[in-house]
Parts: structure tokens; sequence; C-alpha cells
């Protein structure tokens, strides 16, 4: 009963996380290897957490519609869905061990993107203008 407990509470915060910022595959990931096979695993905690994805986009609408135009948007689609399209393709020809080796190198990886998205994403002075939050904290997003 405590690990079904665990379970659901992890899933409720990595997906709040992932709505939030991103990352909730870091939390539901590694317990979801406690219990089946690391593909198995990535593959539920990917199911798992889609509903954050559109969610997060719809919260963030607004951020956007500054930032980038709709056209933007639809092309910038496309690269993603062939990349999502290209690792399912990828996992499910590698077997469990060749994946377990590259898994710790892409957690770490997204782990660094995740520290290093202040820097990468600098904020535009038009863009901070026009945004309510970013005035509140200073200018500073």
């Amino acid at each position: 009963m405590e690990t079904y407990l665990l379970f659901f509470v992890a899933s409720i915060v990595a997906g709040a996380i992932n709505a939030l910022a991103g990352g909730g595959g870091l939390i539901t990931f590694p317990l979801l290897m406690l219990v089946v096979a690391p593909v198995t695993a990535d593959a539920t905690s990917a199911v798992a957490l889609l509903a954050a994805y559109p969610t997060a986009v719809w919260r963030t609408r607004g951020q956007l519609a500054g930032v980038l135009d709709r056209k933007w948007l639809w092309l910038l689609l496309i690269p993603s869905v062939l990349g999502g399209l290209l690792g399912a393709l990828l996992l499910s020809r590698t077997g469990n061990r060749n994946f377990v080796e590259f898994v710790p190198w892409l957690v770490l990886f997204s782990t660094f993107i995740i520290l290093l998205r202040p820097i990468l994403i600098r904020p535009r002075e038009s863009a901070i203008a026009g945004n309510p939050i970013s005035q509140r904290r200073g200018g500073l997003s």
C-alpha cells in the first residue's frame, strides 16, 4: 500500500513540475525503474506525463504570443514530432542493456539543460516590457 501511495504522490508532483517547468520525468522514470524494465519505465513515464505538455503550452500561450509568431510554433512542431518518432523507434530497437548504458548520460544532459536554462534563454527587453510577471520581478524572468 505504501508503494502505491508513493507512486501516486510522485506522479502528481512530477505532473505539476512538468507543467510548470519541465523535467517531471526525472522523478517518474527512476521510480518506475524500480519495478519494471528500463525501456518500459521510459515509455510509461512519457505516456503518463503526456497530458502535461499541452497543458504547459496552453498555460504559457500568452508569453509565447509575444516571442514567437504562430507560424513558427507550427514550424517547430515538425522537428519535435519527428524527434519523438525517431526516439521511439530507437527505443523500441535497442535492448534494455544498451538503454541502461545511455540513461545516466541522458539524465545528466537533461539536468544540465534545466540548470542552464536561465543562462541559455535570456529575456529580451521588448518581451519583458509586456510581461507583468517579469515587471514584478524587477525585469528578471
